[in-house]
């Protein structure tokens, strides 16, 4: 062999792997160094297909190709028909072929659809790394119809050089987006916690598929439940919206489905399980699926369903999806066992309201009332042995006694009613406070947008909770209550200068003054926070009051703290996020 060629050949090697080591993004990577090739070995035209998946390809860069080819937005170049990547596709292209009868340039001239530029042949090679395959790299010029061995060799060269270039991009890029996804399954994690507390929006399954369809990329996701014998679908997400749905499966989809309900993932299609190489699923008001990927989950103890996610032709499911897919049962099953949590909480709250009104009727109008009925038989007595004035005293008494009841089932009532939200939170507050014979000083902030109803009654309960521990506990008649709107969140504080956390008059204080809740933040008088005080407090005792504080807050996904100092009074703050109110 010639020295000169030889050291043109590895001149020309040198200089495609220095322009290799240079790129970091597929499409102009292949795009330059094709066009380097050309210019180093003197040939005009080439082009390169990447297989993007099972027997498909793209065509990933182009240099010069004649008129023929280049029509209709190169639409001679798209189809796996010919040749070259027939023979790849089926594993017998494994080195570089000297000379093939190029199908798509016959085609052209067969039909007269343009000029081929003097070209009939092309050589041909394989695009590879070790064991893996990418695609084909294919190069011709005007008039030349053979490449001498020498040609092949370094053809067959650049194309290893191509090939591990394309390893390392595709690896960096399968990396890249390992990290973008796992941060957004992070994130789905906390949407979908938010999610199974928000009864105001779309149902929880509904919302699943959304976030995955969205976040992921991924052409069409379902959410598919046994029902009985069947399988029912529940919700969609496709063409990038999602709704929900109550079609039944198919017999045949729901035997292929519901057989591999136990399975951690299985797959459909070519490259999949190969029991299913080729496989088909139809399902209702959907496309037909030849590739997809099942996740099971449990969101009951009895109760069983899938997510499938289904490929399209431009947007194929790779290892990458194939692990966050294998990442999500747990994340889907957590989400429904929160709802239920939630509704589990949202109920024990209300049985406690009920609960706390039944002690308040026991403890006082029921009291009243049987007063009042006692008081009545003894003026009945008198009545009869002619005792008129102690008569006429115990009938002054009962129309007392009932002005009292009156005045407590009224309140009882607009506890269950809150006819006085009408003017607001705040307003209500101070007229409960006003009623339970407290001085309430007011004071509002922020942008002062009306909140949602379920908002206001929320935040009106915890108030009225914490103005009635300031009556019952705190040994002062004075409280101050601040309602503020800052940053994306709307604040209740309600404060007193009473005997503060950990103080038990008698020795049996209540534990409603003493639970801390969260990190504390400052209270209205700027007193430091003291949640150890707060917690040990609270475990000399239960509190049906702060649990059902904290569980409002919780049911709208705010928090609640309580803090203050021996002597120095008590603060109860509750935080909810902005997002939950009506505009």
């Amino acid at each position: 062999m010639a020295r000169e060629p030889h050291l043109h050949e590895l001149a020309t090697l040198k200089t495609i792997a220095e322009k290799l080591n240079q790129l970091s993004e597929l499409q102009p990577l292949l795009g330059e160094v094709l066009e380097l090739l050309l210019a180093l070995t003197g040939l005009t035209t080439g082009w390169i297909y990447v297989e993007t998946g099972p027997r498909r390809f793209s065509l990933a860069a182009d240099v010069r190709l004649p008129q023929a080819l280049s029509l209709g937005c190169k639409r001679p170049m798209q189809g796996n028909y010919c040749w070259c990547l027939t023979r790849f596709a089926t594993d017998e292209l494994t080195s570089a072929v000297n000379i093939l009868s190029c199908k798509r340039i016959e085609l052209a001239v067969r039909d007269a659809t343009g000029d081929t530029g003097g070209i009939t042949h092309h050589a041909t090679v394989p695009l590879r790394a070790g064991a893996r395959r990418f695609g084909v790299l294919n190069v011709a010029a005007p008039g030349k119809t053979q490449f001498d061995a020498e040609e092949l060799a370094l053809l067959e060269s650049v194309a290893l050089q191509i090939g591990s270039a394309v390893e390392r991009v595709q690896l960096y890029e399968a990396e890249r987006r390992r990290a973008a996804h796992f941060a957004q399954l992070g994130e789905l994690g906390r949407a979908l916690a938010a999610a199974s507390g928000d009864r105001a929006g779309a149902p929880l399954a509904v919302r699943i598929v959304e976030e995955l369809g969205t976040r992921f990329g991924w052409p069409y996701v379902a959410m598919i439940d046994a029902d009985g014998a069947g399988m029912r679908m529940r919700a969609v997400y496709e063409a990038g919206g999602a709704r929900d749905s109550a079609a039944m499966l198919s017999v045949p989809a729901a035997e292929l489905l519901g057989g591999r309900m136990a399975s951690r993932r299985y797959g459909l299609g070519s490259g999949c399980a190969p029991e299913l190489r080729g496989a088909r699923i139809v399902l209702p008001e959907a496309p037909d699926l030849l590739a997809a990927f099942l996740v099971p989950f449990a969101y009951a103890d009895d109760a069983h369903g899938l997510i499938l996610v289904g490929a399209s032709p431009d947007r194929e499911l790779d290892k990458v999806d194939i692990e966050v897919l294998e990442a999500l049962s747990e994340q889907i099953a957590a989400a429904f066992v929160s709802e239920r949590d939630e509704e589990s909480r949202r109920e024990l709250a209300r049985l406690d309201e009920r609960n706390r009104l039944a002690r308040d009727l026991h403890d006082s109008v029921t009291q009243m009332l049987f007063s009042l009925s006692m008081t009545a038989k003894g003026v009945e007595a008198q009545l009869a042995v002619g005792e008129m004035d102690a008569a006429a005293a115990n009938v002054g008494d009962m129309r007392r006694l009932s002005q009292t009841a009156l005045k407590e089932m009224r309140e009882l009532i607009l506890q269950l009613r809150p006819s006085d939200l009408e003017d607001g939170v705040l307003r209500a507050l101070v007229a409960y406070a006003g009623r339970i014979g407290l001085r309430a000083t007011a004071r509002q902030s922020g942008a002062g947008r009306r909140l949602s109803g379920e908002a206001e009654q929320a935040l009106r309960g915890i108030g009225q909770e914490a103005l009635n521990n300031i009556a019952k506990h705190a040994g002062v008649r004075e409280a101050e209550i601040e309602l503020a709107q800052q940053g994306g969140q709307v604040v209740l504080r309600i404060a007193d200068g009473g005997r503060g956390i950990g103080a038990r008059p008698g020795g049996d204080a209540s534990a409603d003054h003493a639970l801390g809740q969260g990190v504390p933040g400052e209270g209205m008088a700027g007193r430091p926070a003291d949640v150890p005080a707060a917690d040990a407090a609270a475990s000399g005792g239960s509190s049906i009051g702060l649990s059902t504080m904290r569980e409002r807050c919780e049911a709208l996904g705010g928090t609640l703290r309580i803090y203050g100092e021996e002597g120095l009074g008590t603060t109860v703050e509750a935080i909810l996020p902005i997002k939950e109110f009506a505009n």
